[in-house]
């Protein structure tokens, strides 16, 4: 008898509103870009902290990085033992506590400690994984199987795809005790290539320049012309460019492969960046216009490759018994050059003026190297599960169907 979901919902409906959910935490960032990038050129922003220097506006920006970083390290952790729910709890309740210091800030010391608390909980709701791995793998099997067959069952606890599904968690989460918890010193030593990939990944969609877009894009535009309001005007039709392009690999991610779209991602980024710097170098009638059309293309091409992608990996390449740590570290190396090109950019933009764009063109350049290691990486990952735990599979499936044949009794929600 199907169940009555979460909040009414089940099947790709609570995917969907799950989805929406969990992306708050980003989406938070975001957000926080998006006012950060519309008041720094603003008058009364100036004014008010007393028209601080390029360095002190990059500091600003970019300190939230440092809370998010740290919080990205120790919140697997704090979630493994408070649980997911308080853990997403106590992050709202800290950036809530950030914002409310940015809003009453009177001076920029104040608002630095106000951005660090908010990277705190931006860090924190960003990394938090879905809530039903976790019940299964601390043996809430009853929860577990009832979030289970709310998203793949309609809430019917005996749906074939929803115990499939629930088999499949459960045999992972006994495969990885039975392997047991790697130290990061044996993670090195035995899987450095794909702990590598996984966080070069994330240092690189950083360092290819999409931060010098989002935080600064007023500055960018104003280099080319654009003045006051007509700036902001442009950031905001860049970011409409920069949401829609995220929706095409929702189609095309599985289709395409991953290698493909972080290739020609990398490649369009790199163009479109050069484009940028020539026509700033120019300076000509036009260059206001082609600008403007060159942050589009870039935006487009790392909204489909090098902004979703990334996040992907961890999941994909690490092996189960190190994947909690491996994946944090790769949040951990987003945060740590996502505050590197936050910090910077400011200064790069008075020092060096258009030539920043060729920096991080130079960049995009060297992102097109990483793919290259993915395929062989994931062959070899594959055949290892295969031939590692073919055996221990069969034998623990077995053994897990007797004892749990006719003895779970559940009731029907």
């Amino acid at each position: 008898m199907p169940g009555t979901g979460v909040n009414g919902f089940t099947g790709k409906a609570l995917i969907y509103f799950t989805s929406i959910f969990v992306s708050l935490g980003v989406f938070l960032f975001g957000y926080d870009q998006g006012v950060m990038s519309g008041i720094i050129t603003g008058p009364f922003f100036r004014d008010y902290f007393n028209n601080p220097s390029r360095a002190e506006i990059g500091t600003m920006v970019a300190i939230l990085e440092i809370g998010a970083f740290i919080s990205s390290l120790v919140v697997g952790r704090v979630g493994d033992i408070i649980g997911r729910r308080k853990t997403i709890l106590y992050g709202s309740m800290i950036f809530f506590v950030g914002g409310a210091l940015q809003t009453f800030a009177t001076n920029m010391p104040m608002m630095m400690l106000g951005r660090i608390v908010a990277g705190l909980g931006v860090g924190s709701l960003s990394t938090i994984v879905p809530v039903y791995q976790w019940l299964l793998d601390n043996d809430h099997d009853e929860e577990g199987i009832v979030v289970i067959a709310n998203l793949y069952g309609g809430g019917d606890i005996h749906n074939p795809k929803a115990r499939d599904e629930y088999r499949e968690i459960k045999m992972n989460v006994l495969l990885q005790r039975m392997e047991g918890e790697r130290s990061y010193s044996e993670m090195f030593r035995r899987y450095k290539t794909r702990v590598f990939i996984a966080m070069s990944a994330q240092a690189l969609a950083q360092l290819n320049g999409i931060n010098v877009i989002s935080y600064y894009a007023p500055y960018v535009f104003e280099s080319a012309g654009w003045v006051g309001h007509d700036a902001i005007k442009m950031t905001g039709i860049n970011g409409i460019t920069y949401l829609l392009s995220t929706i095409p690999p929702w189609y095309i991610v599985d289709r395409w492969g991953r290698r493909v779209i972080l290739l020609t991602g990398a490649i369009a980024m790199a163009i479109s960046l050069s484009l940028v710097s020539y026509f700033i170098h120019l300076d000509v009638e036009s260059t206001p216009t082609l600008v403007v059309a060159s942050v589009m293309v870039y935006n487009a091409a790392f909204g489909y490759s090098w902004g979703p992608i990334p996040w992907l990996y961890p999941p994909e390449i690490l092996p189960l018994s190190i994947r909690s740590k491996g994946a944090s570290l790769s949040t951990a190396s987003n945060w740590a050059f996502n505050w590197l090109v936050g910090e910077m950019t400011p200064i790069l933009q008075e020092w060096i003026e258009w030539r920043l764009y060729l920096l991080h063109a130079f960049f995009c350049v060297c992102t097109s190297y990483t793919p290259r290691l993915l395929p062989l990486e994931l062959l070899v990952f594959g055949l290892r599960l295969v031939l590692s735990f073919e055996l221990d599979l069969l034998y623990l499936r077995s053994i897990f169907e007797a004892d749990h044949s006719g003895q779970m009794q559940i009731s029907r929600h």
